[in-house]
């Protein structure tokens, strides 16, 4: 899966797989917000409170997912899938990649495609659904924004 910025200034990015484009998140101005269609639906993505979980949402209203960020301080969300559990944490304190973790083993991996670069390469477990991955991807691309706004400050 790769993930590009809709153009340079943007942190909207269009999602493509190994068969082509798959969508486009579209990430809300004010809030960690944002949305995407899939298959013909329609999702949302969203942080519930100031402290609160993210979720990923048909427009529906039915929960697909949610994660938990325990920590202010460490780049790890717990995500519930509801009969399973996943872990997606900071590779290294110093770099911008995630480690997705099943059961305390690595499953997948979303990093940028350069150092410098806000591209993304993701290498997810087939099994878990095109919009788990891409809200999977919309989480990471929260963090870099929000270290980018800090940087600017």
């Amino acid at each position: 899966m790769h993930a590009v910025p809709s153009n340079w200034f943007s942190w909207n990015y269009d999602v493509s797989d190994r068969d082509g484009p798959l969508t486009r998140i579209d990430l809300g101005w004010l809030r960690e917000t944002g949305g995407f269609e899939l298959g013909g639906r329609r999702y949302r993505l969203a942080r519930r409170g100031w402290l609160g979980h993210f979720e990923l949402r048909r427009d529906d209203g039915r929960l697909i997912c949610r994660a938990a960020k325990p920590s202010a301080f460490r780049r790890l969300f717990e995500i519930d899938l509801g009969d399973d559990k996943l872990i997606l944490e900071a590779e290294s304190i110093w770099g911008r990649g995630f480690v997705l973790r099943r059961r305390r083993k690595r499953a997948g991996v979303i990093r940028p495609e350069s150092p410098l670069s806000r591209r993304i390469e993701a290498e997810l477990p087939e099994e878990l659904a095109a919009e788990v991955q891409v809200f999977l991807l919309w989480l990471v691309i929260l963090v870099w924004r929000r270290h980018a706004s800090a940087a600017s400050t």
